[in-house]
């Protein structure tokens, strides 16, 4: 009697350490992903601020879309290989999941549709808006997710909750008065500047002649950045927080309603995101050689 109830002692203590120990693993992936989500959308931001804004010969950022849901494609599907452990069955589940589910995949198409036209938006936000600008404003997509969580999947928010939204929103519009403002600022310091150097131009015309070169200068290299619409920007960046709030909570609702892994899910995404991209490939293309 006494060694069993020193096994069963022996067995509760083991499932109790596992339990311990798979809660850490959790908690640990939770946060790992945490920090690898909060440095992937930094380094995104400015990466894409950079390359659109650099003195290059810029690219279709179609192209670039595309590229990222081949990208994307390719990595779900490795990741299903390796859950699944055979190339072979892989094909076979995408088989089973995709082609022969037909209904079930179309499902997939509206937000498909519009995740690209709003990585296409956000192109054009990132090359019109100042890199923090867009960080700040693009969060209101937290905001849109939660009107569209009400709307769509019947969810009631706390008192707590919507402060929180009011405060986001509220925090958005004073960073773009504040760009406002310091836009409106440069602009007359620049005028004042210039009609104090018109005013000293016989006795300071070597230093003002100088100092139009050099603006001269520094405005041909920089002509990129001059032709930036804020305004066109502002609006890409609203528009795609609409549409990534709705996307969101569309797929959210096709997730909870199947039993298709989120990786199925992603490759089905790319599947229909690929001939969208291509055709706004071939869209943008013409009209920029037209």
């Amino acid at each position: 009697m006494s060694s069993d109830d020193g096994a069963s002692k022996n067995h509760s203590s083991r499932l109790k350490q596992w339990k311990v120990n798979e809660l850490i693993s959790e908690t640990a992936i939770k946060y790992i992903s945490l920090i690898v989500l909060v440095l992937q959308n930094a380094s995104q931001v400015l990466v894409m601020r950079y390359v659109r804004t650099r003195p290059r010969e810029m690219f279709l950022s179609t192209v670039a879309v595309l590229v990222t849901e081949i990208v994307k494609l390719l990595t779900c599907f490795a990741i299903v290989c390796f859950e699944e452990m055979s190339v072979i069955k892989c094909l076979r589940l995408m088989v089973k999941q995709i082609i022969m589910q037909p209904i079930d995949t179309l499902k997939v198409c509206v937000p498909a549709t519009i995740y690209v036209l709003q990585n296409n938006l956000l192109y054009v936000a990132v090359s019109n808006l100042p890199a923090a600008t867009y960080m700040v404003t693009y969060q209101l997509k937290i905001l849109t997710t939660a009107m569209f969580t009400v709307i769509i999947l019947r969810r009631r928010l706390s008192l707590v909750q919507w402060v929180a939204l009011v405060l986001l929103f509220a925090g958005v519009a004073l960073v773009q008065l504040d760009e406002h403002n310091a836009k409106e600022a440069a602009k007359a310091s620049a005028l004042a500047a210039k009609s104090m150097s018109m005013s000293n131009n016989d006795t300071n015309s070597l230093a003002f002649n100088a100092a139009n070169n050099i603006t001269n200068v520094v405005q041909s290299q920089h002509k990129h950045l001059t032709e930036q619409s804020p305004i066109k920007g502002l609006i890409a960046v609203l528009v795609a927080c609409v549409l990534s709030g709705f996307a969101g909570i569309y797929f959210e609702k096709i997730l909870k309603g199947s039993e298709v892994s989120v990786w199925i899910r992603n490759i089905q995404l790319a599947i229909i995101s690929l001939p969208v991209g291509l055709a706004n490939v071939f869209v943008s293309s013409s009209l920029l050689f037209d």
